[in-house]
């Protein structure tokens, strides 16, 4: 019999992971959260002209929409890959992030697409 080794994910994969797992819980919390976020998403960088963050997006929605604000930060990275997925947006660089959770990081900067 052959053991099994676990093998080292790497960060993207955790970080997937972890997006995954944050987005299912909004949804069990929210229904529809994916949908509905994304929906607001495109009205919003609709109106963009400038780049822009995720973060940039997420004080929108806490500001706006509070209903749409996920249980757990980690949702917010599935708004950036479905919009680029759908072709909403280009990603242009990074930035130091302007959020006080990731201060020092550096975020993906965007423009719209559409």
């Amino acid at each position: 019999m052959t053991q099994m080794i676990p093998t080292k994910l790497t960060g993207k994969q955790l970080a997937d992971e972890g997006i995954a797992l944050a987005q299912s819980h909004a949804e069990f919390v929210t229904p529809n959260w994916g949908e509905r976020i994304m929906s607001l998403f495109e009205a919003w960088v609709r109106k963009q002209d400038e780049q822009f963050t995720i973060t940039h997006f997420r004080l929108y929605v806490a500001e706006h929409h509070p209903d749409l604000v996920p249980p757990s930060s980690n949702a917010w990275g599935a708004v950036g890959r479905l919009a680029q997925r759908r072709g909403l947006v280009r990603i242009t660089g990074s930035m130091p992030s302007i959020c006080r959770y990731t201060k020092g990081h550096s975020v993906r900067t965007y423009v719209r697409a559409v």
